[in-house]
Formats: structure tokens, sequence, C-alpha cells
């Protein structure tokens, strides 16, 4: 009987081992786990897309009225051709009137442009990025889905980004992606 119960005990240690082994070296599990056990939706998978967690995304978005983005590090911007270096702050680009102003947060810096292709180079960050009630495209770790009315958040952005006359594409890895 005594030799029964430490089999039992051992079997129990093993497997709680490896299920830990899992949860830590597979990113994403975790937090979907946790989502599981807590009824909460947060992390699932996007209608069965896997690794909606964090990866490579290719993202474009198709606004409709005024659009923001605040990139979190400075990038080398270049429309057409001007380029201007290390701006930190706000773009704001109204796809109605086909205009586009940055304004940077660290000088009284303001640009006007008419709306053309912008290149924001490959060190656009984004700690955030909400988009509610959208059109846009996904390719995620090989995997692609359009949304007509749809509703995301990206958080932990890295790549690259362009701003073009209907739309914004960012291209680059994300720590987290949902949609809602």
């Amino acid at each position: 009987m005594f030799m029964f119960s430490v089999k039992v005990i051992g079997a129990v240690v093993v497997i709680v081992v490896i299920i830990a082994l899992v949860l830590i070296n597979f990113e994403g599990i975790a937090d979907k786990a946790k989502g599981v056990f807590k009824g909460d939706k947060k992390g699932q998978d996007i209608a069965g897309v896997p690794g909606a967690g964090g990866g490579q995304l290719d993202l474009t978005v198709y606004p409709e009225g005024t659009f923001v983005l605040k990139p979190d590090s400075p990038l080398n911007i270049t429309i057409e051709s001007t380029t201007f270096s290390d701006f930190l702050g706000e773009i704001r680009v109204d796809y109605q009137n086909k205009t586009i102003k940055f304004v940077d947060s660290r000088t009284p810096l303001k640009l006007d442009f008419q709306l053309s292709t912008v290149n924001l180079g490959r060190g656009l960050k984004l700690n955030k990025l909400s988009l509610a009630n959208t059109k846009f495209n996904i390719t995620k770790d090989g995997w692609s889905k359009t949304i007509e009315n749809g509703t995301i958040e990206v958080d932990g952005f890295t790549g690259s980004g362009t701003i073009n006359t209907d739309s914004l594409q960012v291209v680059g890895n994300v720590s987290k992606f949902v949609e809602k």
C-alpha cells in the first residue's frame, strides 16, 4: 500500500512538471490557460487563428475619417522626396480631406501635407494600437483574414509602417494581438 502511494505521488509530480514546462516553453499557452480557468475570452485565438497572441503581423487598416497615430519611438519619415529625421509626436491622417499633419511632441514643429504615400521607416514602435469598427486585412504567422467591420488590439508592436492614400499598413512583431 505504501509503495502504491509513493508511485501515485511520483506520477502526479511528473505530470505537474511536464505541464509547467509546456506552459513555460510555448508562448501564449499560459495566457490562454489562465483565460480558460477564469472564464475569460481575452487571449483566445481569432476564429481559430493559430498564434493570435504574439508573433509576426502584417496589418492593413482602411480607416474612414480621421486616424491618429502616436508612435512610441522617434521615426525617420519619408514623403515623396521629403525626409525628416527623429520625429516623435502625433501623425493625424484625414482620409476625407486627403491631408496629413505631423505635430512633434518635443518642438513646436507642425507640418501639413497633401496625403500621399508616407514611409514611417523600420523603427516604428507602438505600445498599444486599438482599432474599433474598422475594415482591415490581417496576415499573421502565415494565416490571412479580411474583416469588414471589426475591433482589434495590438500590444508591443515593433516594425515598419506605411501610410497610403486609403490605408495604413504595419509589418512587424507584436507581443499580443486580440480580435474582440
